[in-house]
């Protein structure tokens, strides 16, 4: 009997089995193509997809120079680090030991004359002030609001009490 033979053979006496195993073949072959498109779109979109495209990279990195520039103008404050993230601008800066909570509350409202219209509209900004040997203290401002918020709780029991 010939290749061809055994063959037929096997499919007529295992013919539902036969189906059963195209299908499944089939199925993995379609399961498989889908994660490997899903994974290549991935790696090749923006991680960001289109929520910056109306952002307006000259007017943000402007307020972010004005930003800067406003902190290392201000007493107290011996170091000032700036980034921005997608629509968040990231405003750390370290004052000295001694300064309060309220202290670096004013600092940071303060802070919000530099910043430009255009950036108090469109993005988010976080406050992060650092003292040494002091737990940090956090405040963030929402695009479009007028306030900051601020994190109100100690890290570890030898911080000044949170206003």
């Amino acid at each position: 009997m010939s290749k061809k033979g055994k063959i037929r053979k096997f499919y007529k006496n295992n013919r539902i089995y036969c189906i059963l195993m195209m299908v499944s073949f089939v199925c993995i072959m379609l399961l498989g193509a889908s994660v490997v498109v899903y994974f290549i779109h991935q790696a090749a979109s923006d991680s960001y997809g289109i929520r910056l495209d109306n952002l307006k990279e000259d007017e943000v990195k402007k307020d972010v120079d004005a930003i800067n520039e406003w902190y290392k103008n201000k007493e107290g404050v011996s170091n000032t680090n700036i980034r921005v993230q997608g629509k968040i601008i990231y405003i750390s800066f370290e004052v000295d030991t001694n300064v309060t909570n309220e202290a670096i509350e004013a600092i940071a409202t303060g802070s919000l004359e530099a910043v430009g219209d255009y950036s108090k509209e469109n993005c988010d900004l976080q406050f992060i002030a650092n003292r040494k040997d002091k737990a940090s203290y956090f405040g963030s401002k929402a695009a479009g609001k007028t306030t900051i918020s601020w994190a109100k709780y100690n890290l570890n029991n030898t911080t000044e009490k949170a206003a």
